[in-house]
């Protein structure tokens, strides 16, 4: 039997050539806790669960770079960031929740991320922009974009191709076009554009070749044009599959989606 402490030599020996191992779950509420986490995770990159990002003394996050993939949550709430800086070397999520921070203006931070299982960005009313995520190529499930109140149009998106899952935007109130989905070819399930109060029209999609799920246009009092060429074809094909109304004229039912179809 070797003695105990060669077995002991040899397993130090050995772990120290293994990827460094993260904490399968970690919360954040204060800025120290962000700003020791090189200290107390040396190499830390990739977590198996979720990262959860709250509180309102958290002001960077520069603290957390080198973290290259989360495949639970990782989610980003009620802070005070102004961007997300220092999250620099993110790879992948599979759920990116950006929601309710009071002082976010962009989602800087973001370059290096080019898949995503589903992002959400909602409740952020400073937001102006969606500039950050200008390699995100694929989102595998859902896009989520509501209640932020001075986002004006969805630049940083320009890479996406593709949305796996449903596409929703509503009720953000000063978002006049979709400039950002101008390379989005499909949509994997629903499509929902509702309730956005300046919203004039859709031609920004005009790469868009197929949506899956129901179309639901609702409730958009400024838009007016919507026969983009998918959604002409939807209707064409399947009209039980579609809810339009409560929109500008030329976009306030199916029949004048229609009508506008080929023109």
């Amino acid at each position: 039997m070797k003695p105990i402490c060669v077995i002991t030599l040899i397993a130090i020996l050995l772990s120290r050539n293994l990827p460094a191992q993260c904490p399968v779950d970690i919360t954040f509420t204060t800025q120290e806790q962000i700003d020791r986490f090189r200290t107390d995770q040396q190499d830390c990159s990739v977590f198996s669960g979720n990262v959860t990002i709250r509180g309102s003394e958290i002001v960077s996050l520069r603290g957390l770079s080198g973290i290259t993939c989360v495949k639970g949550y990782l989610s980003i709430g009620k802070t005070s960031l102004l961007n997300l800086d220092g999250l620099d070397s993110l790879r992948y999520a599979d759920w990116l929740s950006i929601h309710r921070n009071p002082l976010l203006i962009d989602l800087t931070g973001l370059d290096r991320v080019d898949s995503l299982g589903n992002l959400a960005v909602f409740g952020n009313p400073a937001l102006t922009q969606l500039d950050g995520p200008r390699n995100l190529k694929y989102i595998r499930g859902d896009l989520h974009v509501y209640l932020n109140d001075a986002l004006t149009d969805l630049k940083g998106l320009d890479s996406v191709g593709e949305i796996g899952g449903a596409l929703f935007l509503y009720q953000n109130a000063v978002l006049t076009t979709l400039r950002g989905l101008n390379n989005v070819r499909f949509v994997g399930d629903n499509f929902v554009i509702a309730e956005n109060a300046s919203l004039t029209g859709l031609r920004e999609l005009s790469a868009l070749q197929k949506i899956v799920g129901e179309i639901y246009i609702s409730g958009n009092p400024m838009l007016r044009s919507c026969s983009i060429e998918t959604i002409c074809l939807l209707l064409n094909d399947a009209p039980d599959s579609a809810t339009i109304s409560a929109n500008a004229g030329g976009c306030n039912s199916q029949a004048e989606i229609v009508t506008g179809c080929g023109k």
